[in-house]
């Protein structure tokens, strides 16, 4: 399973120890860390780019604590892959918030690398120009199948032929394309999407 958090205060050793012993009490295998950071989140496609992840700079410093962090958690529990949204990636590559964002993600890529982890994506080709601008060996994709959808990205099969080799971890969701220019698609039990 990946184990899901928002809450950076209940990312202390106590909760880290007593999560330890429930895994392996249950045997159960966390793939994943799903890090989530604090501030306003707007999942549509107006206020989303103003809210998600390390793309708004009024909350990006709070939010490269907030994923160094939470990857620190993960670390106790032996956990490699840390999967967060990153926000919407500008498009364009000029885009004076771009290389910033890069600097930003290089930051917590840093981080993870000296624990000995991964840091996951969830958004699809604006990443891979992140990648290549951020240079660091320890970027991946957890693909969110679903996501890609229902952001009106792509199908995910196809998109493994553009990131493939980047998946790590993935979501098994799924979703209809969007049908109106300002929210995302409805999500779906799995076979009843695209």
């Amino acid at each position: 399973c990946q184990l899901v958090s928002w809450n950076p205060a209940a990312w202390t050793d106590e909760n880290a120890n007593t999560l330890k012993t429930l895994l392996e009490q249950y045997q159960i295998t966390v793939s994943a860390f799903w890090c989530g950071w604090t501030g306003p989140a707007a999942w549509n496609f107006y206020d989303g780019p103003l809210t998600l992840g390390l793309v708004p700079v009024e909350y990006r410093q709070m939010r490269i604590e907030n994923l160094c962090d939470g990857a620190d958690f993960a670390h106790k529990l032996g956990i490699t892959d840390v999967v967060t949204h990153m926000g919407f990636i500008p498009e364009n590559p000029y885009d004076p918030n771009f290389s910033s964002f890069c600097i930003a993600v290089r930051t917590v890529a840093e981080h993870l690398k000296k624990n000995g982890q991964c840091l996951l994506f969830e958004t699809p080709v604006t990443m891979l120009r992140c990648f290549e601008a951020v240079g660091t060996d320890n970027l991946y994709v957890n693909l969110d199948t679903a996501n890609l959808i229902l952001y009106g990205k792509a199908n995910p099969a196809d998109a493994l032929d553009v990131f493939g080799k980047y998946v790590r971890n993935l979501h098994a969701k799924d979703g209809c394309y969007p049908t109106n220019g300002h929210e995302l698609g409805a999500e779906t039990p799995i076979g009843q999407g695209k």
